[in-house]
Protein backbone atom coordinates (compact mmCIF):
# COMPACT_ATOMS: atom_id res chain seq x y z
CA UNK A 1 0.00 0.00 0.00
CA UNK A 2 1.66 3.26 -1.18
CA UNK A 3 1.92 6.01 1.52
CA UNK A 4 -0.67 8.44 0.12
CA UNK A 5 -3.00 5.91 0.20
CA UNK A 6 -2.01 5.31 3.94
CA UNK A 7 -2.55 9.11 4.90
CA UNK A 8 -6.00 9.09 3.16
CA UNK A 9 -6.57 6.52 5.25
CA UNK A 10 -5.90 8.27 8.45
CA UNK A 11 -7.08 11.33 7.36
CA UNK A 12 -10.51 9.96 6.56
CA UNK A 13 -10.41 8.07 10.09
CA UNK A 14 -10.40 11.16 11.20
CA UNK A 15 -12.91 12.95 9.26
CA UNK A 16 -15.14 10.29 10.31
CA UNK A 17 -14.17 10.41 14.43
CA UNK A 18 -14.84 14.33 13.58
CA UNK A 19 -18.25 13.36 12.08
CA UNK A 20 -19.41 11.42 14.62
CA UNK A 21 -18.95 13.42 17.15
CA UNK A 22 -20.31 16.10 15.47
CA UNK A 23 -23.31 13.99 14.96
CA UNK A 24 -23.52 12.50 19.06
CA UNK A 25 -23.35 16.56 20.23
CA UNK A 26 -25.74 18.04 17.82
CA UNK A 27 -28.35 16.01 18.64
CA UNK A 28 -28.06 16.47 22.34
CA UNK A 29 -27.64 20.04 21.56
CA UNK A 30 -31.25 19.93 19.48
CA UNK A 31 -32.67 17.89 22.36
CA UNK A 32 -31.27 20.74 25.24
CA UNK A 33 -32.79 23.14 22.75
CA UNK A 34 -35.80 21.95 22.30
CA UNK A 35 -36.63 21.32 25.95
CA UNK A 36 -35.35 24.55 26.83
CA UNK A 37 -38.18 25.88 24.38
CA UNK A 38 -40.69 24.20 26.50
CA UNK A 39 -40.07 25.00 29.50
CA UNK A 40 -40.03 28.77 28.30
CA UNK A 41 -43.71 27.75 26.56
CA UNK A 42 -44.87 26.16 29.80
CA UNK A 43 -43.59 29.65 32.13
CA UNK A 44 -44.71 31.99 29.36
CA UNK A 45 -41.09 33.48 29.61
CA UNK A 46 -39.66 35.45 26.72
CA UNK A 47 -36.63 33.32 25.32
CA UNK A 48 -35.38 34.08 21.86
CA UNK A 49 -33.96 31.48 20.59
CA UNK A 50 -33.82 33.31 16.95
CA UNK A 51 -32.74 30.65 14.24
CA UNK A 52 -31.06 28.47 16.91
CA UNK A 53 -32.88 25.15 16.83
CA UNK A 54 -32.65 25.24 12.43
CA UNK A 55 -29.10 25.95 12.74
CA UNK A 56 -28.62 23.11 15.81
CA UNK A 57 -30.59 20.60 13.21
CA UNK A 58 -27.75 21.49 10.65
CA UNK A 59 -24.98 20.98 12.22
CA UNK A 60 -26.92 17.47 13.46
CA UNK A 61 -27.05 16.97 9.30
CA UNK A 62 -23.87 18.14 9.07
CA UNK A 63 -22.77 15.29 11.14
CA UNK A 64 -24.28 13.18 9.23
CA UNK A 65 -23.28 14.13 5.99
CA UNK A 66 -20.09 13.75 7.04
CA UNK A 67 -20.27 9.89 8.12
CA UNK A 68 -21.64 9.32 5.09
CA UNK A 69 -18.89 11.23 3.00
CA UNK A 70 -16.12 9.28 5.16
CA UNK A 71 -18.27 6.14 4.43
CA UNK A 72 -18.06 7.00 0.60
CA UNK A 73 -14.13 8.15 0.80
CA UNK A 74 -13.84 4.78 2.18
CA UNK A 75 -14.83 2.61 -0.40
CA UNK A 76 -13.37 4.98 -2.84
CA UNK A 77 -10.17 4.30 -1.53
CA UNK A 78 -10.47 0.42 -2.21
CA UNK A 79 -12.55 0.05 -5.08
CA UNK A 80 -11.34 1.51 -8.31
CA UNK A 81 -14.73 1.70 -10.25
CA UNK A 82 -15.87 4.76 -8.05
CA UNK A 83 -14.97 7.66 -10.07
CA UNK A 84 -12.75 10.07 -7.78
CA UNK A 85 -14.24 13.06 -8.65
CA UNK A 86 -17.38 11.29 -7.56
CA UNK A 87 -15.62 11.27 -4.18
CA UNK A 88 -14.13 15.02 -4.26
CA UNK A 89 -17.52 16.19 -4.92
CA UNK A 90 -19.08 14.70 -1.89
CA UNK A 91 -15.88 15.73 -0.27
CA UNK A 92 -16.56 19.60 -1.91
CA UNK A 93 -20.47 19.17 -0.65
CA UNK A 94 -18.98 18.53 3.31
CA UNK A 95 -16.56 21.14 3.24
CA UNK A 96 -19.35 23.67 1.98
CA UNK A 97 -21.50 21.96 4.88
CA UNK A 98 -19.04 22.18 7.55
CA UNK A 99 -18.20 25.74 7.04
CA UNK A 100 -21.55 26.94 6.69
CA UNK A 101 -22.70 24.98 10.14
CA UNK A 102 -20.02 26.35 11.76
CA UNK A 103 -20.09 30.07 11.13
CA UNK A 104 -23.60 30.14 11.43
CA UNK A 105 -23.48 28.71 15.41
CA UNK A 106 -20.32 31.12 15.26
CA UNK A 107 -22.43 34.24 14.83
CA UNK A 108 -25.35 32.74 16.94
CA UNK A 109 -22.84 32.18 19.72
CA UNK A 110 -21.44 35.52 19.40
CA UNK A 111 -24.78 37.46 19.95
CA UNK A 112 -25.70 35.07 23.18
CA UNK A 113 -25.02 35.11 27.05
CA UNK A 114 -24.54 33.20 29.22
CA UNK A 115 -26.45 29.67 29.09
CA UNK A 116 -24.12 26.63 31.04
CA UNK A 117 -24.20 23.42 30.11
CA UNK A 118 -26.07 24.24 26.53
CA UNK A 119 -23.16 27.05 25.70
CA UNK A 120 -20.62 24.17 26.31
CA UNK A 121 -22.47 21.83 23.82
CA UNK A 122 -22.66 24.75 21.47
CA UNK A 123 -19.05 25.40 21.57
CA UNK A 124 -18.12 22.10 21.11
CA UNK A 125 -20.61 21.95 17.36
CA UNK A 126 -18.65 24.79 16.52
CA UNK A 127 -15.47 23.08 16.93
CA UNK A 128 -16.13 20.06 15.45
CA UNK A 129 -17.86 21.80 12.41
CA UNK A 130 -14.88 23.47 12.31
CA UNK A 131 -12.31 20.39 12.56
CA UNK A 132 -14.30 19.10 10.35
CA UNK A 133 -13.31 21.11 7.81
CA UNK A 134 -10.15 21.13 8.05
CA UNK A 135 -9.45 17.64 8.01
CA UNK A 136 -11.81 17.71 4.90
CA UNK A 137 -10.29 20.19 2.87
CA UNK A 138 -6.93 17.75 3.80
CA UNK A 139 -8.52 15.18 2.22
CA UNK A 140 -9.41 16.79 -1.21
CA UNK A 141 -5.80 16.45 -2.36
CA UNK A 142 -4.96 13.29 -0.94
CA UNK A 143 -7.72 11.89 -2.63
CA UNK A 144 -6.26 13.64 -6.01
CA UNK A 145 -2.97 12.13 -5.39
CA UNK A 146 -3.30 8.84 -4.41
CA UNK A 147 -5.72 8.42 -7.30
CA UNK A 148 -3.05 9.65 -9.70
CA UNK A 149 -0.86 7.75 -8.80
CA UNK A 150 -3.11 3.99 -8.92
Amino acid sequence: MQKSTLGLLAARAFQLLFAVVLLGVGVSFVRDINYARRVCDFNDLNCDFRRLPSSSYFAAFTGAWGILDGLVGLVGAFVAALPWIAVIVFDALAAIFYIAAGINLAVLRSNFGTCGDLCTKWTTTIAFSFLGLIITVVIIPLVFFARRRA
